[in-house]
């Protein structure tokens, strides 16, 4: 598994936590810098290509759109502990 760097987790304002109960999501583009950004990449990579176990963590694929035939991640689910570089964003 890959260790983390010290990811920098944003903190919220009260006013986003606002938001995020208003509207059930909180949009925060550049919430995490490059470095970041690249590790939770390889983490989600890594994660999805390990074999699903009953009882661990969810992938749900479905079809794309636009280019037939691929198969695209729509949502992982119940990851946090069972990876401990999520369980790091917590």
């Amino acid at each position: 598994m890959l260790k983390s760097p010290g990811l920098k987790t944003p903190v919220l304002s009260s006013g986003q936590i606002g938001d995020f109960r208003r509207d059930g999501y909180l949009a925060m583009p550049g919430a995490f810098d490059p470095d970041d950004t690249a590790q939770i990449e390889r983490w989600t990579t890594e994660l999805a290509a390990l074999p699903e176990e009953s009882g661990k963590h969810w992938v749900f694929h479905e079809t794309s759109q636009t280019d037939l035939g691929a198969d695209l991640i729509c949502r992982i689910e119940k990851m946090s502990p069972f990876f401990a570089g999520f369980a790091e964003l917590g």
